[in-house]
């Protein structure tokens, strides 16, 4: 039988982890809790965490899912800012991070870099577009780079 990890136990790791990268580095720090009704248990001081991660794919709703596409970061009610972790959206690429930007969310990481799925690749002339749109977001690399995703 297999057991899962007391809550407890995640936040105590998850608080050290954070202590650790806060001690050692100038990095922010922040946990991947998928669905939007997740993320209240996260937003504790104690837990050391910058930032929230939102997952969301509104074209397979769950119980939990907001479309942050439509869904303003504030009314998420949190402290702390919310990243797009993982997202999948109908509309354009580049339209999409326009909307999280217009949203107020922290940042976001479009699903999937690597392709594997059904969603294939990301689509790097949106990438581009919203780079040459947006050049203090992404990194200065990007606009020369040679990417194949």
């Amino acid at each position: 039988m297999t057991l899962a990890l007391p809550f407890a136990a995640a936040a105590a790791a998850v608080a050290r982890l954070s202590g650790l990268v806060h001690t050692y580095s100038d990095a922010i720090t922040t946990l991947g809790s998928a669905r939007a009704d997740n993320l209240w248990a996260w937003d504790s001081d104690a837990l050391g965490l910058d930032a929230l991660q939102l997952h969301a794919y509104p074209d397979s709703p769950q119980p939990g899912d907001i479309d942050p596409f439509i869904t303003p970061a504030e009314e998420l009610d949190l402290q702390r800012a919310v990243i797009l972790g993982e997202f999948r959206s109908q509309a354009p690429l580049d339209e999409s991070l326009e909307k999280a930007i217009a949203g107020g969310y922290a940042g976001a990481w479009p699903w999937s870099f690597s392709g594997t799925d059904e969603y294939g690749r990301l689509d790097v002339a949106a990438l581009r577009r919203f780079g040459a749109r947006h050049p203090e977001l992404v990194n200065p690399r990007f606009a020369d780079a040679k990417v194949d995703f």
